[in-house]
């Protein structure tokens, strides 16, 4: 099974993500050959109040 395989396959819910994407929250959108299209929502758990 190459990459893309592999990455198709968490898109659809047949593997699960890594747990840094869950954690994040990003979700795979779209996929093909040299391109991912990935979503995440922006919340106040990513605020950086110094601004670092």
């Amino acid at each position: 099974m190459n990459h893309l395989e592999n990455l198709k396959m968490m898109m659809t819910g047949e593997k699960a993500l890594p747990p840094i994407a869950q954690l994040l929250g990003i979700d795979l959108i779209d996929l093909e050959e040299g391109r991912a299209v990935m979503d995440m929502e922006a919340s106040e758990m990513f605020h950086n109040p110094m601004g670092t």
